[in-house]
């Protein structure tokens, strides 16, 4: 159980950090096309 939270937590880290650089990328991509 401890290890499958565990690789759950790591797996919602990864997922925030990637919904994060997305969004980056996004407001990038609209500032330079405005």
């Amino acid at each position: 159980m401890e290890g499958s939270l565990g690789f759950d937590l790591t797996l919602l880290v990864i997922f925030i950090l990637m919904y994060r650089f997305i969004g980056l990328i996004a407001l990038v991509l609209r500032a330079r096309f405005a």
